[in-house]
Parts: structure tokens; C-alpha cells; sequence
């Protein structure tokens, strides 16, 4: 397949099964319901544009009706449709990490003076990959780790805490990208494997700072959308 009709079929795939994964499982009460700085922030913009569409709303009403207390759409309602903006934003805002991440290639590769085209192809594959394994792969294989565990009377509540908690996503994502990346970056570019595994690395931390960006990124996008 060429590499954007790849993405794209695993683009799709992926956004069929993931609400069946723990993955991007994202809600306006994944970002506001928790304790913090950047949470009071996030909650304080919701509020703001609440706010605002019912000021629009108010002066859009007779002149009669102007003068009555403002009130702003109640939070479940406003919810509900920040979550129904937020599904249709998530599919497409991934598109932009893809070109993100192939300009972040660039300084890797800046004495062969590889093309960016280049980086942008091997960003598609990667990324097509990443959507494979992370929506149709991890989640049977902690489902596996954990049955096994199970049946093999190990699973305390400490093993169970660890194996829900992001550090092995990292590093089973670590381990299999980095791996994908690393086979990679030797077809296509020919490195040696020492600086394949240098280059993976940094690709692989790209990866996680552009998933840290996308998902902070979602939230301003899909609030400034209502």
C-alpha cells in the first residue's frame, strides 16, 4: 500500500476499536476532574465559554428578556457536547503529529541531507504501526499478562497497580516501537546499529511529547469548536 492509504485504513480501524481499549479515551471530565494547577486552568476556559454563549445567547433574546439574569448552560449538557466535538476532533487532530515528527527528523539526518519527503514517509509507517499495535495489540496482551497472572495466583494488588499504571505502557510501547523504528531507520536509511538505536530512541521520545501535545492540544481545539 502507499504509505498515507495505509495510515488511513489503520486510522480507521483504530478509531473503530479504541473505544473499547483504555486508549484516547478522552472526556472534558478526563481533563477538568482532578486536583491541580493546570486542571483549575482547564475548568476556569470551560467557564469562560460557557459563560460567553450564554452572554451571545442573551443578546441575541428580545430586548424584554435582556434583562434577566444571566444563565450559563448547565455543565452536563455543555459536557455532553464538548465530548460529541471531542470524538470527530480526535481523528483528525493525529493527522498533524505526522508532519511534526518528520520535521523533527530533519536535524537527525541534516549531513546526508535527506529530504524532508522522506522523513514524512517513514513518519506515516510509523505511526500506522503505533496505531496497530497500541489499538489492536496491547490491550489483549496486558489482558493476557493479567489472566496469567491470575491463574498463576501472583496477581496481588501491588502487581495489579503496577500493570495499570503507565510505566509498563511505556515500555512495552518502548520495546515494540522502538524495535519497529530501529528495523526501520535501518531499511530505509541504511544506518549503522548503534546510530539506529541513538535515532530510534529520540524518535520514540518525539513520539511521547507529541502524545503529551495532542492530548493537551484536543482539549483547546474541540473547546474552541463549540
Amino acid at each position: 500500500m502507499r504509505p498515507l492509504t495505509l495510515f488511513l485504513l489503520v486510522n480507521v480501524i483504530f478509531f473503530i476499536i479504541q473505544p473499547h481499549t483504555g486508549l484516547l479515551r478522552y472526556s472534558l471530565d478526563n481533563y477538568v476532574g482532578y486536583d491541580g494547577d493546570v486542571a483549575r486552568r482547564r475548568e476556569d476556559a470551560v467557564n469562560a465559554v460557557r459563560i460567553s454563549h450564554a452572554e451571545a445567547r442573551r443578546a441575541a433574546a428580545t430586548p424584554a428578556a435582556r434583562g434577566a439574569p444571566l444563565r450559563p448552560e448547565a455543565y452536563d449538557l455543555f459536557a455532553e457536547r464538548f465530548n460529541a466535538a471531542l470524538s470527530n476532533q480526535k481523528k483528525s487532530m493525529l493527522l498533524f503529529s505526522i508532519p511534526v515528527m518528520a520535521l523533527a527528523m530533519l536535524p537527525m539526518y541534516a549531513r546526508r541531507r535527506r529530504r524532508y519527503v522522506e522523513h514524512l514517509v517513514f513518519s506515516i509507517h510509523t505511526y500506522a504501526f503505533f496505531l496497530f499495535f497500541a489499538g489492536v495489540c496491547i490491550t489483549p496482551l496486558f489482558r493476557l499478562v493479567l489472566g496469567g497472572a491470575r491463574r498463576l495466583g501472583v496477581a496481588d494488588g501491588r502487581l495489579m497497580s503496577l500493570l495499570a499504571g503507565e510505566a509498563p505502557v511505556i515500555a512495552v510501547l518502548l520495546l515494540v516501537i522502538g524495535g519497529y523504528t530501529w528495523l526501520g531507520l535501518r531499511r530505509m536509511y541504511g544506518d549503522s546499529r548503534h546510530g539506529a538505536a541513538l535515532r530510534a530512541l529520540a524518535i520514540f521520545s518525539v513520539l511521547q511529547v507529541l502524545i503529551i501535545a495532542y492530548h493537551d492540544l484536543l482539549f483547546y481545539t474541540t473547546l474552541a469548536s463549540l
